[in-house]
């Protein structure tokens, strides 16, 4: 399924649920957004070291036909002649974008652009065959953010272009979406593109929806979107909003009690962890015996989860006693996190040392949706 956003046409729209955002609240700050980062594509030059070089006017000098090859040549011969350099990887761009951008993507990551780097990452932060590359499944995801964060560095409209191919290509697909969000909430500065990340919510496709939440819950948006995003008739969007908070370097603390009575187990558990993380002992404790408890199986089970996230022994009663449970996802949840507080008593620091959050932040989220 395609996702069509239909800037321009509000007919062909997907309709939004009751808390979504509506669209003529954000459409203006879309609009200015978009214009600029397609203004600069196609006003700004890309850069030209500042020393011109000495022109290859030597007879017999033959450049290669072949894209590879013809690359190769201009990232080796770069310091001689910088114009016609940047001129010819430009038009091999125009003639063959694809195979341009695959080999370009490759020296990149392999940082073997020499004295082209900047032009490269130029060249590529403005290609939609570069885009297309990082998004492809080819592409290892570690490899493609790596890549994504180094042309960021090299070139600050990156994460703009980027954003904007993400939004305007009406032929990208679900997983290649997806990707690209996973790969953009990487990015240094993220935060200016929230008007953008929010048109994902309208998708109707809910693992874009809430890959797009668990990326405003890192950026922490302000509290008008907080709260619409709390009160999402989706609870994968809410459960990924509150693990987006998570790394949020702000106190969450009142929005995870908050969000500890939700009607999905999973947004309950992953407010729990927030609290951890937050050093809210006392209120994790009380709340998660009382889960514990709960007639749902599903929330007992996300108590038994959060408990070996924690891997604080003190829970090990309360798991003994779910692994006599009647239901068996919380047996084998409580058997699990059994085993996880052995394994981090283990290896465990100091009395006096903090929890290990990034340790947490690693761990898979085993809630389900």
């Amino acid at each position: 399924m395609l996702i069509k956003l239909g800037l321009n046409d509000p007919a062909k729209q997907v309709p939004p649920t009751a808390a979504a955002v509506q669209a003529d609240e954000l459409e203006d700050a879309l609009r200015e957004l978009v214009s600029t980062v397609s203004s600069a594509s196609d006003s700004a030059p890309v850069p030209v070291p500042e020393t011109a070089g000495i022109a290859l006017e030597t007879p017999n000098t033959v450049v290669p036909e072949g894209v590879t090859d013809t690359i190769a040549y201009w990232i080796t011969n770069f310091g001689r002649s910088p114009v016609e350099a940047t001129r010819s990887l430009h038009d091999l761009f125009v003639r063959e974008p694809q195979l341009t951008a695959e080999v370009l993507v490759s020296r990149f990551e392999a940082a073997d652009c020499g004295a082209a780097t900047a032009v490269v990452a130029s060249l590529l932060s403005r290609n939609t065959g570069a885009f297309e590359k990082l998004c492809d499944p080819a592409l290892s995801l570690e490899s493609a953010i790596s890549v994504a964060q180094s042309l960021a560095t090299q070139e600050p409209r990156f994460d703009a272009h980027f954003a904007k191919n993400l939004l305007v290509d009406e032929e990208i697909t679900e997983e290649a979406l997806e990707r690209g969000l996973k790969i953009l909430e990487q990015l240094p500065g993220c935060a200016r593109l929230i008007p953008i990340l929010i048109q994902f919510l309208r998708s109707p496709n809910s693992r874009i929806r809430s890959r797009a939440a668990l990326t405003l819950g890192r950026i922490a948006p302000a509290s008008n979107l907080t709260n619409r995003l709390m009160q999402d008739a989706d609870d994968r969007v809410r459960a990924n909003f509150v693990e987006g908070l998570w790394k949020s370097p702000a106190n969450h603390v009142d929005l995870f009690r908050q969000a500890l009575g939700d009607r999905h187990h999973r947004v309950a558990g992953n407010a729990l962890i927030g609290l951890h993380l937050a050093g809210e002992t006392r209120t994790l404790i009380q709340h998660l015996v009382t889960m514990a408890r709960n007639p749902e199986a599903p929330f007992r089970a996300a108590a038994a989860w959060v408990m070996g996230k924690t891997g604080d022994e003190r829970f090990r009663t309360v798991l003994h006693g779910l692994m006599r449970d009647p239901d068996s996802r919380v047996r084998r949840g409580a058997l699990i996190a059994l085993r996880r507080i052995k394994s981090a008593q283990s290896v465990a620091p100091p009395v006096s040392a903090p929890p290990q959050k990034e340790s947490i932040l690693a761990s898979k989220n085993e809630l389900g949706a």
